[in-house]
């Protein structure tokens, strides 16, 4: 119990105690241990292991219910880590320290067909353009190492044929799976890291950063299964903008804005009534995988988080180079080229002759089933001025 205890410390930064006794209960059955975790049982437990337990835990123990811990301060999280890279022996082993995340993309569904019974008129909301989320997920180290692209597509089964548009080779940098949803979920981390991660021959032990969306109580299962394999996760604690993970930092932008720029070419050639297909969409990736997921760019990122290098200052210095980008920049952002935060800026009034082009431009994109948000992410990678102007009803 105690192991499991000092193992979450990285990871329950702001856990209210109704989170952390959960963990313990799930954690007590698995290995067929009764504890009743009263308060009378916390406060005994506390008095006996008063140097074992670690700061940020002890804490969360003595807290009421309902009540959330002190928060935390990017001084303590690179105390922790240091403590973690220490206590494994890993502070000088990039090929055991690594990065999971991931990140999605938009794209047309197919349209449903239109049945007799119900009367359908030009102008109905089944006439917009619907989208349906496709992921990818990745692990990345600070050797620049990273696992196969596992792309996650809604659905309940995966198709033989989806892999059929890559080459040998890019095929063994694919894994496909499906959930209900095309998103992330709970169930979904834990399948990746049985089915990939764990099947890769990685050296243990083992650490795994990861956003703090998992450290969330329905992602037990994946905490558990890590802890017994040695993989060592730690959460970056919420509400401490400076810290940022590599696969977000230098990955995970140019990846999607690349695949996003070659899966708008194909959606152009296309039409509404005959969307990508899932062998589009993962050959799609490639192009995006080979740039994105560089040795140098992957290393860059993890110094510039100051995880390895160890830096606890990187984070600081990176925070102020963003800042100091932000108040230079002389125009619109790279977030705004690329459509990531802001949808609209101010554009100086076109010539009648000029907005007739953008509007032209845009029935284009709407007749390929191109959203409006996405035609005005590819207008404005391609410079043309205007397309903001347009309303999206």
């Amino acid at each position: 119990m105690m192991r499991f205890i000092k193992y979450l410390k990285p990871i329950c930064w702001n856990w209210k105690l109704r989170t952390f006794t959960h963990f313990l209960t799930h954690f007590a059955k698995d290995i067929g241990v009764r504890v009743p975790l009263t308060s009378a049982w916390r406060a005994q437990f506390l008095d006996s292991h008063e140097d074992e337990i670690p700061p940020r835990i002890a804490p969360i123990l003595q807290l009421k219910a309902g009540r959330l811990p002190e928060p935390v301060t990017q001084q303590e999280f690179f105390s922790v880590v240091e403590e973690v890279y220490r206590e494994l022996n890993v502070g000088d082993k990039p090929e055991s320290i690594w990065n999971f995340d991931t990140t999605s993309v938009m794209l047309p569904e197919p349209q449903k067909k239109v049945t007799k019974k119900r009367k359908h008129t030009a102008g109905d909301e089944d006439d917009a353009p619907k989208e349906e989320p496709t992921s990818v997920l990745y692990a990345v180290s600070a050797a620049g190492e990273h696992t196969p692209a596992t792309i996650l597509f809604r659905g309940v089964r995966i198709a033989g044929e989806w892999k059929s548009m890559l080459t040998d080779t890019d095929t063994e940098r694919v894994q496909l799976m499906v959930n209900s949803y095309g998103e992330f979920d709970y169930p979904s981390a834990h399948k990746w890291l049985k089915n990939i991660l764990m099947r890769s021959a990685l050296p243990r032990p083992l650490v795994l950063f990861m956003d703090p969306l998992y450290s969330h109580l329905d992602n037990y299962e994946f905490i558990k299964q890590a802890f017994d394999d040695n993989i060592h996760l730690i959460c970056i604690p919420p509400k401490v903008p400076t810290l940022k993970l590599p696969l977000g930092l230098t990955v995970m932008p140019l990846l999607k804005d690349k695949w996003y720029e070659d899966l708008d070419e194909l959606q152009l050639a296309s039409t509404p009534r005959n969307p990508l297909s899932r062998a589009q969409i993962v050959n799609a990736l490639m192009p995006a995988d080979t740039e994105a997921l560089q040795e140098e760019n992957i290393k860059a990122g993890f110094a510039r988080c100051g995880l390895f290098p160890w830096n606890p200052h990187a984070a600081t210095i990176e925070a102020q180079r963003a800042d100091e980008a932000e108040a230079n920049a002389e125009g619109p952002s790279e977030v705004d080229k690329v459509g990531r935060e802001s949808d609209d800026f101010d554009m100086p009034p076109l010539s009648p002759r000029q907005q007739e082009a953008v509007n032209q431009a845009f029935a284009v994109f709407a007749q390929a089933g191109v959203s409006l948000k996405r035609a005005k992410r590819l207008l404005r990678n391609m410079n043309v001025p205007g397309f903001a102007t347009v309303k999206d009803e």
